[in-house]
């Protein structure tokens, strides 16, 4: 006979049956996808959840445990509406006490009432509500709406301009033009005003005489009081605007000031488009000098500019920017100097000067000679008396015509001076188009791309954000509608299998946009 061990007494024999208890949501018309262009993260599970429900098909609280990709069910009446169904959501209950979530990827059909539904996890939502966002590199995100000012972001983008137009036009002007007149000495019967020798701190051994360009008849009778004997005395006539005049020997300053957004045409939703190089002034003298000046580098884009003008010795216009690129005040850095103003042509007469200027030696010329010719006549008389009749009219013919050819040579001259005509002096020079244009001034031009390119490239920052270019925080709420983030090795930390958790990473590293709205994809909301 067998010896049996006694089972033992103590030993529970009733094992109660364990009910299904998993919960189970099948869902339609949920608004993002697997593709995970666009993710919804919500403020809790909860709050996920209630969408979900909004949306279910089919849902039951008494099911078996749901195995991992796969999930079999008896539909409803409508089993037809399945098909359309395209997200899962499920507990299992009660060995688990966590919610999980997945796109159906397909519908099985096992009988007429009976189905099995394939899903794969939803990355995202599996994630995200343990999720912790560490510091790492941001490629580009939105920032907040209160920190996009002018100048807010100056990471390049690379974004194409198009043709840039210019959509506002301003100058500084210079003022009327004047002539000026560098002379060595005063002219017979008259004296330059002006005598002064030091021009705006620098010596001059000329004498400078200024009128305005209105009165120009003043400077020709000048010209003409010099035709007499010293005429080369004028050494220089120029002219310069008014702003070089200095009456009192001080520089004289004449500023201009625009703001960026004067007559842009276009509002736009982001102010990088207000930075360069989408947004910029040229600053054109009209002379050669043109640069171009960044509006961010001025405090709240407030374009201005100065021009001085000065007078020492040659007229010259400094022009430059102020409170410009972190420089208080004047920023000598960035400015340019325009010297091109006009050298003006002016012309003497030859004839009159030369006869003033050897009158006296002309004089005593024609004497020397006629006293030539008697001396010459009687001497040869006297030698001729010794040879004979014949030698002295040979010898008074020969002393008449030495005095009679000096007195024939200076005639000659005088008539040659009378001929040629008079002499252009001083220059003429392309300088003198400014002046006939009226463009002696710095031209400032407001430039942006065509309006239709502004659109493309605030459409653009609208959808995708700023770039960043930095190691920080992704902002993911830092907007009303939606945040654009996309990183380079996103760093985080979450509850989730390492499978789910490395997917998690892609999605920011190849960018997401994530939606605080069950409107996803509606670019046209506000986002502020």
């Amino acid at each position: 006979m067998l010896d049996f061990i006694d089972f033992p007494s103590n030993i529970d024999m009733n094992v109660g049956a364990v009910a299904p208890s998993a919960e189970v949501i099948i869902a339609k018309g949920i608004e993002w996808d697997d593709d995970y262009i666009h993710c919804r993260p919500y403020g809790s599970v909860a709050e996920l959840l209630n969408h979900v429900r909004s949306k279910a098909v089919w849902q039951s609280s008494s099911c078996a445990p749901v195995k991992e990709g796969k999930f079999s069910f008896r539909p409803d009446s409508n089993s037809a509406v399945i098909n359309e169904c395209n997200y899962i959501a499920y507990n299992n209950k009660p060995y688990e006490d966590k919610w999980h979530f997945g796109f159906i990827t397909g519908v099985n059909w096992v009988s007429h009432n009976s189905c099995e539904v394939t899903f794969k996890y939803d990355v995202f939502q599996e994630c995200w509500y343990t999720v912790n966002l560490l510091p790492c590199f941001v490629e580009r995100m939105h920032i907040a709406k209160s920190d996009d000012v002018i100048g807010g972001n100056l990471v390049p983008d690379n974004l194409e301009t198009g043709p840039m137009e210019c959509y506002h036009h301003d100058f500084i002007d210079w003022g009327k033009m004047w002539i000026g007149v560098y002379v060595t000495e005063m002219p017979r019967g008259g004296t330059p005003p002006g005598t002064e020798r030091l021009y705006n701190g620098v010596y001059n051994g000329l004498i400078s005489y200024v009128e305005e360009a209105e009165d120009y008849e003043k400077v020709t009778k000048l010209i003409n009081q010099y035709d007499e004997g010293n005429q080369d005395a004028i050494q220089l006539i120029y002219m310069f605007p008014n702003i070089c005049l200095n009456t009192e020997d001080t520089p004289t300053d004449v500023s201009q000031t625009f703001n960026v957004q004067t007559d842009f045409g276009y509002t736009p939703k982001n102010n990088k488009i207000y930075s360069y190089p989408y947004c910029y002034c040229v600053a054109d003298d009209n002379a050669g000098n043109s640069y171009e000046y960044k509006a961010e580098l001025f405090p709240q884009g407030i374009y201005h500019f100065t021009s001085t003008g000065v007078r020492n010795s040659m007229p010259a216009v400094y022009t430059r920017p102020i409170n410009y690129a972190g420089v208080q005040f004047d920023n000598y850095n960035f400015g340019f100097s325009t010297t091109s103003f006009p050298l003006c042509a002016w012309s003497v007469d030859t004839f009159k000067a030369w006869l003033a200027q050897n009158k006296n030696s002309l004089a005593l010329g024609v004497i020397s000679s006629g006293m030539n010719m008697v001396g010459g006549a009687f001497k040869a008389g006297a030698i001729g008396s010794l040879a004979g009749p014949a030698g002295t009219v040979v010898g008074a013919i020969s002393g008449a015509g030495s005095g009679f050819m000096q007195i024939a040579g200076t005639v000659a001259q005088v008539l040659d001076k009378q001929v040629i005509p008079n002499q252009a002096k001083g220059n003429i020079n392309s300088d003198s188009i400014n002046i006939a244009l009226n463009k002696c001034r710095v031209d400032l031009y407001g430039m942006r791309p065509t309006l239709k390119m502004c659109k493309v490239l605030d459409d653009y920052w609208s959808a995708f954000g700023y770039p960043i270019h930095e190691i920080t925080t992704p902002l993911w709420n830092s907007r009303s509608s939606w945040n654009y983030i996309k990183t380079i090795d996103c760093a985080f930390t979450a509850e989730a299998e390492l499978s789910i958790l490395k997917d998690f990473r892609n999605l920011f590293n190849k960018g997401v946009t994530l939606w605080h709205t069950d409107n996803i994809g509606n670019y046209g909301l506000d986002n502020n």
